[in-house]
């Protein structure tokens, strides 16, 4: 959040001041802060959001325009014109109005109000509190580090989470080993070498002949020898 105006404008009523001016509205005092600025000041957004609501009370904000996001919202009064309209998102520090001295004024100036979600309209100031502290660079440096903290707890919720989940997996893979060992790896059978096939050598024609003849040859000398011896 910062401030609605560019330039530095002094502080010309605080919050909670003068509850007996603001009885009549049923409010404990000063339910914002005012700021000393002349007419046709540039207004700007103090949050992001989206504008819910642009009006008119002619007996007190005169033109006003509320912004609000998911966490705060604030209210801008005694405007003289509103470049927004209502249902229009808007960033942190955009011109969206120029300040006037309408409604319930006694001169020129901003009314800042400024709330938290959820709202606490029965708080005496209609549910608004003092945006002093929150502009404060303290304060500003405070969320950065609330922030900063909110990841690195989200961070370790994630990382937590993952642990359990790993440790389930592994308590689950334990007892199967227990109840199921895993059984030693089948030795693969070994290839039985095969014996040497038999080559079938088909006799050369030629020497079967030659053989054939050389036994007949022998066959004839042994018939011829004893011939011979019984000849002789």
């Amino acid at each position: 959040m910062r401030k609605p105006t560019e330039a530095a404008f002094p502080i010309t009523q605080n919050f909670g001041e003068n509850p007996d001016v603001y009885a009549r509205f049923g409010l404990k005092g000063h339910n914002g802060q005012d700021i000393g600025c002349p007419t046709d000041t540039n207004i700007i957004a103090p949050i992001a959001g989206k504008i819910v609501e642009v009006g008119w009370d002619e007996k007190g904000y005169g033109l006003y325009m509320k912004i609000e996001n998911q966490k705060e919202g604030c209210l801008l009064a005694h405007l003289k014109d509103n470049l927004l309209a209502a249902g229009a998102d808007c960033e942190e520090g955009q011109l969206i109005a120029h300040s006037d001295n309408t409604g319930f004024s006694t001169g020129p100036h901003l009314h800042f109000a400024y709330y938290t979600l959820p709202r606490d309209r029965n708080n005496g100031y209609g549910g608004f509190i003092d945006p002093a502290p929150f502009l404060d660079p303290r304060y500003q440096e405070i969320e950065k580090l609330k922030l900063e903290v909110k990841e690195y707890k989200d961070g370790l919720d994630i990382a937590n989470k993952r642990i359990k989940e790993l440790e389930s997996q592994v308590e689950e893979l334990m007892r199967e080993l227990e109840e199921k060992p895993i059984p030693p790896p089948t030795p693969q059978p070994q290839e039985t070498p095969q014996a040497p096939v038999p080559v079938e050598v088909k006799p050369d024609p030629t020497v079967e002949e030659i053989n054939k003849k050389m036994n007949t040859l022998l066959s004839f000398i042994e018939a011829l020898k004893r011939f011979i011896h019984i000849k002789w």
